[in-house]
């Protein structure tokens, strides 16, 4: 049997084999595509976080001198991570036990009852830091309330009045509150700063959560 396609008559099997030889042609292009995109996502070994490394920290004569930086630590990626290079390699480090880190994120304090109250919290180390030790551990920490002043409050009055300093007032920054009063916010630019300082929850009231 012949079928018309899109003009004179071809036979059914060079009609089957056509449509063989561009389905295969398809598959093999998509199949280059996806090793391609593999490629192009995959990471090196040695760009893998710390926090997923396995580091011999017994490997050599660690942490001579606290503080000092080092590049003798041996780590190596697991093979549960997908990654180029060498698995295993050395690393530069600085001597630092976790639980000293001063940049570890620990949860908020809330479940005391005064501000200042020394509070047992959890604290992680960030993924891309090399230290010796446990990467969450407890920690006791100054307490820290939740505040009944409103964030959205603050913010609004840092929009409307920074300039008289009216954000500090209402924050509980007597001291702040009349230098920015008196210098009508910084000549602007205080105003702007606190602004800034107080929407990404770098300012809040002392001692306190929003």
């Amino acid at each position: 049997m012949a079928h018309r396609v899109g003009g004179p008559y071809l036979p059914e099997d060079t009609i089957i084999r056509t449509f063989v030889n561009r389905a295969m042609r398809n598959i093999l292009a998509l199949c280059v595509f996806l090793v391609c995109i593999t490629s192009c996502l995959a990471i090196s070994c040695s760009d893998v976080p710390a926090s997923e490394l396995h580091c011999d920290w017994g490997s050599t004569e660690l942490c001579a001198v606290y503080g000092q930086e080092y590049s003798d630590l041996s780590c190596t990626a697991p093979s549960t991570i997908d990654c180029d290079g060498a698995r295993t390699f050395l690393v530069d480090y600085t001597c630092q036990y976790c639980w000293q880190l001063n940049g570890a994120v620990c949860d908020d304090p809330t479940s005391c009852s005064f501000v200042g109250e020394g509070v047992e919290t959890r604290c992680t180390v960030p993924e891309t830091v090399f230290c010796n030790g446990t990467r969450t551990f407890s920690k006791m920490v100054p307490c820290l309330v939740e505040s009944s002043k409103s964030w959205l409050v603050c913010v609004t009055l840092s929009v409307i009045a920074g300039s008289w300093g009216l954000d500090r007032l209402y924050l509980g920054h007597f001291w702040l509150f009349l230098a920015k009063l008196l210098t009508m916010g910084g000549w602007g630019l205080w105003s702007f700063v606190d602004l800034a300082l107080i929407a990404f929850d770098i300012v809040r009231p002392e001692g306190e959560i929003w």
